[in-house]
């Protein structure tokens, strides 16, 4: 997370494996809201398509907090 928050500081563009290892730490660490938030960052900031591997762990996140059905 903090390697990730210092990129986005310095204006380093991240890659599909950063954002793969941020969305796994939100996963473990239960950070929903937070998961969230930087998928739609994937698109929205960096103009970028999630990748097969980050959806996948958009599905990961949701599904060990619980949510069923509300990717």
């Amino acid at each position: 997370m903090e390697v990730y928050k210092k990129m986005k500081s310095t204006n380093l563009n991240p890659s599909q494996s950063t954002f793969m290892a941020v969305l796994s730490a939100c996963s473990h660490a239960g950070l929903v809201d937070l998961g969230r938030l930087l998928f739609r960052s994937i698109m929205l900031d960096y103009k970028m398509d999630p990748s097969p591997d980050n959806h996948g762990c958009l599905v990961d996140l949701m599904s060990r907090n619980g949510y069923r059905g509300d990717g």
